[in-house]
């Protein structure tokens, strides 16, 4: 008997009896060549504690097939979403063309929808996801800045440990879209001395003696240019900025890209006010997925009430009408939405503007170009 001919158990959560092997199959399709581990790069969302939401196909004693959800919430503004994290989606070459992944896929999107879930964003972009109804939205503003020569005096820097995380966390707590995350998680990716996945370390920004910032930044840069990516950030840009000098020089680091959700206007003031150069929009990497329309437009009520006012959201509802058919209605007013890419489009990507044909004006046009699109998340902005 062959290895693609062995008889296939799932899907299953990982056990612990089998972890081993799933972190092997990772290495061996994510970290080929490399000296990193998928374990040690994101020990957060491997941890014991989220093993029942890694699901596996097995033969015998050997994990072929997985797909990671990390179940995480986000302040959408103030207002909770519950949001799937997707990724180590993987599959041992022996077993590919198989529909594994597909079948895991589906496997995740009903166990998320079975526990509330409304939301879910996947790290990739691939074939799989597109053709099950995931598209890459949202809209964000790219800047690069070069790293300034000095720190000012009144400015001071402190290398973090996760004796750090309750400074860092309650600095995070203060953005009005964000990802919630425990103080746990702070302190093990400062531990770790990991952000997203690459080698970093956290810095805390004081100035005139308060906490007024925090960054993290990576051990080295991503190319012979000196580029890092500012991904981890909180607090004051300008404070940001100005404590780059002393940690980027040490790390090589001559230039920080920087990308910002378009209501981070302070930010995006900061930035130009120290240089910046615009690098243009870009649409989210990654995918998202709708789990549950119903769920996730009354989980954004508040907002959409805050948005339109109390008069025009009443009359204003979300409906699943099939499998891949929904309809938005206002009152007497219709719109059909068919398929899922089409309605993560509506409500994340291009809104109204991007519907085939245009929608008749009216009350209902009226109140989604008022409401759409809605702010996307960026996957691998988890900790901004």
């Amino acid at each position: 008997m062959t290895k693609s001919d062995e008889p296939l158990i799932g899907p299953q959560p990982v056990t612990p009896e089998l972890f081993g092997s799933l972190m092997d199959l990772a290495d061996r399709v994510f970290r080929a060549g490399s000296e990193r581990s998928m374990l040690t790069d994101y020990p957060y969302f491997f941890r014991r504690e989220n093993h029942l939401n890694l699901f596996i196909y097995r033969a015998g004693g050997r994990v072929v097939s997985h797909i990671g959800l990390l179940p995480v919430e986000l302040s959408f503004f103030g207002h909770p979403v519950r949001v799937g994290m997707i990724g180590g989606v993987a599959t041992d070459p022996d077993h590919r063309g198989r529909g594994l992944a597909t079948k895991l896929l589906h496997h995740v999107f009903d166990y998320w929808r079975g526990l509330g879930g409304q939301l879910m964003m996947i790290s990739g972009g691939r074939g799989l996801y597109i053709r099950n109804g995931a598209r890459p939205v949202g809209a964000f503003e790219q800047y690069a800045l070069e790293t300034p020569a000095e720190t000012p005096r009144d400015v001071r820097l402190v290398l973090c440990t996760p004796d750090n995380a309750p400074l860092l966390s309650a600095l995070h707590r203060r953005k009005p879209f964000r990802f919630v995350r425990t103080i746990e998680e702070w302190r093990m990716n400062m531990a770790e001395k990991r952000c997203q996945g690459y080698p970093s370390d956290y810095y805390l920004v004081r100035r005139g003696g308060e906490p007024t910032a925090y960054f993290a930044l990576t051990h080295r840069p991503d190319n012979e240019e000196g580029l890092c990516r500012m991904i981890e950030w909180g607090g004051h840009a300008c404070d940001v900025i100005a404590a780059l000098p002393k940690p980027a020089h040490k790390m090589g680091c001559k230039k920080t890209w920087w990308r910002l959700h378009l209501h981070e206007t302070e930010a995006r003031r900061d930035l130009l006010a120290a240089g910046a150069v615009s690098q243009g929009r870009a649409l989210m990497q990654g995918t998202a997925r709708i789990v549950c329309l119903e769920a996730l437009m009354e989980a954004l009520s508040g907002y959409v009430r805050e948005v339109l006012g109390e008069a025009h959201a009443a009359p204003l509802s979300f409906h699943t009408c099939g499998d891949e058919q929904f309809a938005i209605r206002y009152g007497p007013d219709e719109l059909a939405v068919s398929g899922h890419a089409a309605l993560i489009e509506l409500l994340f990507g291009t809104g109204v503007d991007g519907l085939p044909g245009g929608i008749p004006a009216g009350p209902l046009c009226d109140t989604l170009k008022a409401l759409l699109p809605l702010t996307m998340a960026q996957y691998d902005m988890t900790y901004s």
